[in-house]
C-alpha cells in the first residue's frame, strides 16, 4: 500500500516506522528538516523536504498513486487543508490529527464528516479515554476492551507476594479445572516476547493475558490481587490533557483534585469544572499530604515533561496513592517507569498512533489496539476464510502471533487449540510488530 504522511514528528515517525516495517511504501512529509533527516537515517521510508499545503510537495511524495493519507503534523489547519488537498488528487482514505475538538464535534460545521475526511483523531480525547480505562480497573498496569468490554486483555506487574514467581506458565491458564484466561505475552527487562508454556515466571515481569470480564474476580483471586474501588483521583498538571482528563473523570463522577502551578490554568479550570483545584507546585509534599494524597485511589501526572512525570509518580506512591500513572512520550522511559515502580505509563504518541492505525488496516481488520511493540486485532472470519478450515492447532499462525478470544452471535469464549473458527465469528489477536504484516497475509489470503 503507498501511504502519505504528512509530519516527522513523534506520532508521524512512529506510524512511519511501523508502516514501513510491514512493508508499505511509506512516504514522509515535513518543512523540518531535523525531523526529516531523522526519519531519512532511521527509517526504511522516503522523506520529501516540504509543507503538507504545498501542490509541489505533495506531487513530488506521490500522492496521485497514494492509497492512503495521514496528515499528523503539529498545526491542525495543515493537517486538515493537506487531506483537502489529497481528496482533490483523488486519494480516497485520508486521516487527520486536530487538537481542536471543533473538528471532532458531532454538530460542529467544520467536523470531519462535513470536510470529507475519512477520520480526524483528538490525541486530548484519545489519552483521556486512555486514562479512563485505567482508573476504571484500578489493580492493572494496562487494558484494552473488546465485544462491549467483555472481552479483556490486561497487563498484571508481578509483585513481589504473586503465587506464581518461580512457576512455569504450564497451567496458569486454568482455574479449578476451566481455561479463564490465554497468556500473550510477558515484558522482562524492557523486552516483550511470547513466552513458550517452561518460561518460569519472575518477581517484576509484566504479564499480559485476556479474559473475560464476568472472570475478572476469580482471576484477581487466582493472581493474588485485591480489587480496589476507584473514587479519589489526583490529576497533577493541568494544561490541555490534564483538563481533558479532569472533564472526563467529572462527568463520570468521580472526586477530582487537580494541581498546577500556573495561575491562570487553575483559574480556567475553577470556572469551567466542578472539580478541587490547588495552585501549588507538583513536589508540594504539605499540600499534597493535606489534601489526603495517601487515600488517593489513582495519582496521574500529567505535566509536559516524562522526567517530572515520573518522579512525581514515585513520590505520590510513597506518600501512600494507591495507583501511579504517568504521562510518558518516550518508549524507553515507560520500560524505566514500571521498574521504578510507576504503576502505569501513558504515551500520547502511541494512543494517537492506534487511534489511526484502526482505521487503516487491511481486509477483514474491524479494529487495532497498537501497544508498543505489539498489537491487538480483532478480525471478521468470512464465508471464503482459510482460518475457518482448520483446528487452532492446526493453523500456520506466525511466530509472535496469539489467538485469543472469540465472539459468536451472543457468545464469547477464550480458544483453545481443538477450536475451530466459523464464519461469522469475530476473532481477537495478539501479534508482536514482527508479524504483523504476516499476520495480514494470512488474514488476506482468507
Amino acid at each position: 500500500m503507498k501511504i502519505v504522511i504528512i509530519g516527522a514528528g513523534e506520532v508521524g515517525f512512529e506510524l512511519a516506522s511501523m508502516l514501513s516495517k510491514e512493508e508499505h511504501d511509506v512516504c514522509v512529509v515535513d518543512n523540518n528538516i531535523d525531523q526529516i533527516n531523522n526519519v531519512r537515517e532511521k527509517l526504511d521510508a522516503k522523506v520529501v523536504f516540504g509543507s503538507g499545503t504545498n501542490a509541489r510537495a505533495l506531487e513530488e511524495a506521490g500522492i496521485s498513486q497514494a492509497d492512503l493519507f495521514i496528515a499528523v503534523s503539529s498545526v491542525d489547519e495543515v493537517n486538515i487543508m493537506s487531506c483537502l488537498l489529497a481528496k482533490e488528487y483523488g486519494v480516497a482514505r485520508s486521516v487527520a490529527r486536530a487538537l481542536n475538538s471543533d473538528y471532532v464535534l458531532d454538530g460542529s460545521k467544520i467536523n470531519g464528516l462535513k470536510l470529507g475526511i475519512e477520520k480526524i483523531v483528538n490525541p486530548l480525547k484519545v489519552v483521556s479515554e486512555e486514562v479512563s480505562k485505567l482508573c476504571d480497573f484500578s489493580d492493572v498496569s494496562e487494558i484494552a476492551r473488546f465485544f462491549d468490554d467483555q472481552l479483556l486483555h490486561l497487563g498484571y506487574p508481578v509483585k513481589e507476594d504473586n503465587p506464581f514467581i518461580g512457576s512455569k506458565l504450564a497451567g496458569m491458564s486454568f482455574i479449578k479445572g476451566e481455561k479463564k484466561i490465554v497468556v500473550t505475552s510477558l515484558c522482562r527487562a524492557d523486552e516483550t516476547f511470547v513466552p513458550n508454556k517452561n518460561e518460569v515466571i519472575q518477581q517484576g515481569d509484566m504479564i499480559f493475558f485476556f479474559c473475560q470480564k464476568k472472570d475478572l474476580k476469580s482471576v484477581r483471586k487466582h493472581f493474588g490481587v485485591k480489587s480496589h474501588g476507584t473514587k479519589n483521583i489526583f490529576i497533577i498538571g493541568g494544561g490541555r490533557t490534564g483538563y481533558q482528563v479532569a472533564k472526563s473523570l467529572e462527568e463520570t463522577n468521580h472526586k477530582v483534585k487537580v494541581f498546577d502551578k500556573n495561575r491562570e490554568i487553575c483559574n480556567r479550570i475553577a470556572n469551567d469544572l466542578n472539580v478541587d483545584v490547588f495552585c501549588t507546585e507538583n513536589t508540594d509534599v504539605e499540600t499534597l499530604e493535606d489534601e489526603g494524597i495517601a487515600k488517593a485511589d489513582v495519582v496521574i501526572s500529567m505535566m509536559k515533561d516524562d522526567y517530572s512525570n515520573i518522579l512525581t509518580s514515585l513520590l505520590a506512591k510513597k506518600l501512600g496513592a494507591f495507583k501511579v500513572v504517568s504521562l510518558v512520550n518516550s518508549q524507553k522511559l515507560s520500560g524505566l517507569a514500571y521498574s521504578l515502580g510507576v504503576d502505569s505509563t501513558i504515551s500520547p504518541r502511541l494512543a494517537t498512533a492506534s487511534s489511526i492505525l484502526k482505521y487503516i488496516r487491511r481486509g477483514n481488520i474491524v479494529s487495532v489496539v497498537e501497544k508498543g511493540s505489539s498489537e491487538l486485532i480483532e478480525v471478521e472470519i468470512t464465508e471464503s476464510s482459510d482460518l475457518a478450515k482448520n483446528k487452532i492447532k492446526d493453523i500456520k499462525r506466525p511466530s509472535g502471533v496469539i489467538f485469543g478470544g472469540v465472539r459468536r452471535g451472543n457468545n464469547i469464549f477464550l480458544l483453545s487449540g481443538d477450536d475451530q473458527l466459523r464464519q461469522g465469528d469475530y476473532l481477537v489477536a495478539y501479534c508482536l510488530s514482527d508479524s504483523i504484516s504476516k499476520l495480514e497475509k494470512l488474514i488476506e489470503l482468507s
